[in-house]
């Protein structure tokens, strides 16, 4: 499962962090890749399933378009690469496969002038952005208030998109979000 935040939601109520500075106020991003995650095909999902070695720095550099946060790209790691992948050059080699290959609709646009759009709108968005992607694959999850935090794709064995199962598919189809603008 690829795991996209919205990061305008995420750095809302963090850019005060001092650990949040690249993501949040030295840089303007809208999706970022949280991270990918290998699932069963129900909860709980495989994590730490061994003792994880360090990122090296290079690879952090080389991601940190696509996650922002070295503490992130770590943890990703630390807690879904190990359960995978052999090393973290390859689990993020795969991340950015997948991230590279995702067309991701700007929501803003979407939900143009009113800052509303329904998740069902979203996950069509996606699909249609996306041939072969089915809508059925998209999960959407809301923050507090129903305002958008994240998409996940979800992927069969062989790394392509494949309908989540149909409890797992996050927020219904007609509810209305609340997007959160880039900032500046």
């Amino acid at each position: 499962m690829l795991a996209v935040t919205w990061s305008p939601e995420w750095c809302r109520t963090r850019a005060a962090d001092p650990s949040e500075r690249l993501q949040c106020v030295d840089n303007r991003f809208g999706w970022v890749l949280h991270g990918l995650w290998p699932n069963g095909e129900r909860a709980p999902h495989p994590r730490y399933c061994r003792p994880p070695t360090p990122v090296p720095v290079a690879t952090i550099r080389r991601h940190l378009c696509m996650t922002p946060s070295p503490d992130l790209i770590q943890h990703e790691w630390a807690a879904h690469g190990v359960c995978g992948w052999n090393d973290p050059e390859a689990y993020f080699a795969q991340a950015a496969a997948l991230w590279n290959g995702l067309e991701r609709p700007d929501p803003v646009a979407l939900a143009g002038p009113s800052g509303r759009l329904t998740a069902g709108a979203l996950r069509t968005a996606f699909a249609d952005a996306n041939p072969g992607l089915p809508r059925e694959a998209v999960f959407v999850g809301v923050a507090t208030g129903n305002r958008l935090r994240e998409i996940r794709i979800c992927h069969d064995l062989s790394m392509k998109p494949r309908s989540c199962p149909a409890d797992a598919r996050g927020t219904p189809d007609g509810v209305s979000m609340l997007v959160e603008p880039m900032r500046g």
